[in-house]
């Protein structure tokens, strides 16, 4: 079944996109699909990728994961960086090899969303590795034969950030002086609430310009919830932040994130960037790649091969040494392992004989027989014709 390789730096969403893809071969097409990432192969990413050793030893555990995977009945969806473009051959080459069609999804994310995006997962990239990979990556180029059929992913623009961001933007006209802290909790013990209250952090603006606004940024453990106004003890409106616990919430929005996750699988495809529609045209409805000659899988040899090569072609040059001082040009010669005859026009010196046989060990090596048997019929051929051009 086909392979789908997704492409692009760190945390530039292609998680995101291989699950949706996931989510459209299995519920759409009735399609079996297996995702092959870091998470999948148990791999850390900030020691996967620290150095070229580390990486080197990443690729090989992923590269094994997918041929390991391929099969005539699933979809796999290759989820990793796959940056280096002679990485991205390999992967080609192994579609060949199992003789399926493949295409390339690239994720082109700016460094700057990748960054925020990175902070909101639990196998994330320290900060300066992702900004190396960044640098390092090869873009795909669909004048390759092993970067097509390629798409190219941009993330929307109207995207929303996620919710555990910590952030919200106020308007520019609140007055930051009067903004009030507050936070929802059953406990009517002040102290506790000040507490909490103390792990806000509040951010100035950036410049001076009222056109810049107002932002809070909130400590993992709470999160903003509604912007309200209240009026103070004095009769004025002052403007009031209503945060809660992370825990408190899930409590009280059960009902409602329940209701919205199956709003958001019904949504999934219709919000998609992915051209889905597309890309199962371009694995199922086009013809797989053949096995060429780099790809084919080399036939088994025996364990006692490369020994039985030498020794069947040693005899036979032996043998045609020791005739060569009673023969006449044109006699044929009777040699060991083979009913075939050495046609001789000339005397061939043992070195050119020694020669020959060299290069037909090292041919054979390369291109095994069927039989050790079939030996001894290759290497009379092969002498023959080096015979007649000489």
């Amino acid at each position: 079944m086909p392979l789908i390789v997704m492409v692009g730096p760190p945390a530039s969403g292609k998680t995101t996109r291989a699950k949706e893809l996931k989510e459209y071969f299995t519920k759409v097409k009735g399609k079996e699909v297996v995702i092959v990432n870091e998470e999948s192969c148990k791999i850390i990413k900030n020691v996967g990728y620290k150095d070229s050793k580390e990486e080197k030893n990443t690729r090989s555990t992923l590269r094994a994961g997918v041929e390991r995977t391929l099969n005539n009945s699933v979809v796999v969806i290759f989820d990793s960086m796959n940056y280096i473009k002679g990485f991205r051959y390999e992967m080609f080459c192994t579609a060949r090899e199992y003789g399926t069609a493949h295409c390339l999804v690239y994720c082109d994310t700016p460094i700057e969303k990748a960054k925020i995006w990175n902070l909101q997962r639990e196998n994330k990239f320290s900060e300066q590795l992702l900004e190396e990979l960044f640098m390092r990556m090869e873009v795909p180029n669909s004048n390759n034969r092993w970067d097509r059929p390629l798409f190219e992913i941009y993330p929307p623009n109207n995207e929303e950030e996620p919710q555990n961001s910590g952030e919200i933007e106020l308007d520019p006209s609140f007055n930051f002086d009067d903004i009030k802290l507050s936070i929802d909790d059953d406990d009517d013990d002040d102290d506790d609430e000040y507490n909490q209250v103390a792990t806000v952090t509040k951010i100035l603006p950036d410049s001076d310009s009222d056109e810049e606004p107002i932002r809070f940024e909130f400590s993992p453990n709470v999160k903003p919830v509604i912007v309200n106004i209240e009026e103070s003890d004095n009769g004025e409106d002052i403007n009031v932040v209503q945060v809660v616990t992370l825990e408190n919430s899930n409590n009280n929005d059960e009902e409602n994130n329940n209701q919205n996750d199956q709003n958001k699988d019904e949504d999934i495809l219709a919000n998609s960037p992915l051209p889905f529609d597309d890309i199962y045209d371009a694995i199922f409805k086009r013809k797989g790649y053949k096995q060429s000659f780099a790809t084919k899988p080399t036939p088994q040899k025996s364990t006692n091969f490369v020994h039985e090569l030498d020794k069947m072609t040693k005899a036979i040059i032996d043998k045609i040494i020791s005739e060569q001082q009673t023969f006449i040009p044109g006699d044929t010669i009777n040699v060991p392992h083979t009913t075939e005859l050495v046609i001789l026009n000339k005397k061939i010196s043992p070195a050119k004989l020694r020669r020959i046989r060299r290069q037909f060990i090292k041919i054979t090596q390369l291109n095994p027989p069927k039989t050790l048997d079939d030996i001894g019929i290759s290497f009379v051929g092969y002498l023959n014709s080096n015979f007649e051009q000489s």
